[in-house]
């Protein structure tokens, strides 16, 4: 089973990956999106960059700007959270 858990961490993206391809998609950048939903800049590159995790109420700024439901974001995080969470008490 830890065999399982480290190959699902490789291939479970941060959710910055997502929203940067939101970004290309609609030809937005991390300024624009930024502008957007009234945070810093700072702020979504630190997201893209994998440094960050969303929280609910960067979902919910998310979901708005790009017209998606808000879950989507926190199920993102979620499953990235799950995915490189450490088994300590095995």
């Amino acid at each position: 089973m830890g065999a399982n858990m480290s190959t699902s961490a490789t291939w479970v993206k941060h959710p910055g990956f997502y929203i940067n391809e939101e970004l290309e998609a609609r030809g937005w950048l991390q300024r624009d999106l930024a502008f957007i939903i009234g945070c810093a800049e700072q702020s979504i590159n630190l997201i893209v960059a994998g440094k960050r995790s969303i929280t609910a109420e960067m979902a919910k700024a998310l979901g708005d700007a790009f017209e998606i439901e808000a879950e989507t974001f926190m199920n993102l995080q979620k499953r990235y959270d799950m995915a490189h969470a450490e088994n300590r008490y095995v």
